[in-house]
């Protein structure tokens, strides 16, 4: 069995293409069994984490908007004197350390904060 794998440049255009389909079909004399995958083409796999990107921000700008400014801001206390931006900034590992630890607190000691339902976006 010959697995072959095109992507990238190799997929990047219509004579790029027509190049993979020569190489398949010289292999495919060769080889009986034969599996061809295609992956993105050159640069969509960038545009797809770009458009995944702006869209996660815009969700978070609109989120933000209808809670008027209800969320907690980057430099705004989070646990302790650490701000939110700084928890985020933190690698997951102790990120988790810091939920487990502020979970097993007593919930009296937690701090209330109200969002009003007609704040929600939407």
């Amino acid at each position: 069995m010959l697995v072959m794998k095109f992507g990238g440049t190799s997929v990047g255009d219509a004579k790029c293409f027509a190049r993979v389909a020569e190489i398949v079909q010289s292999a495919k004399i060769e080889h009986k069994d034969l599996v061809v995958v295609v992956s993105a083409m050159s640069g969509v796999t960038d545009r797809l984490i770009d458009a995944a990107r702006a869209a996660a921000e815009a969700m978070r700008q609109e989120l933000s908007a209808g809670l008027e400014g209800q969320l907690l801001s980057p430099e705004e206390p989070f646990l302790g004197d650490l701000t939110l931006g700084d928890y985020l900034a933190l690698p997951d590992a102790e990120r988790a350390r810091l939920w487990d630890e502020w979970a097993e607190e007593d919930p009296a000691s937690w701090k209330e904060v109200d969002v009003l339902p007609d704040a929600m976006p939407g």
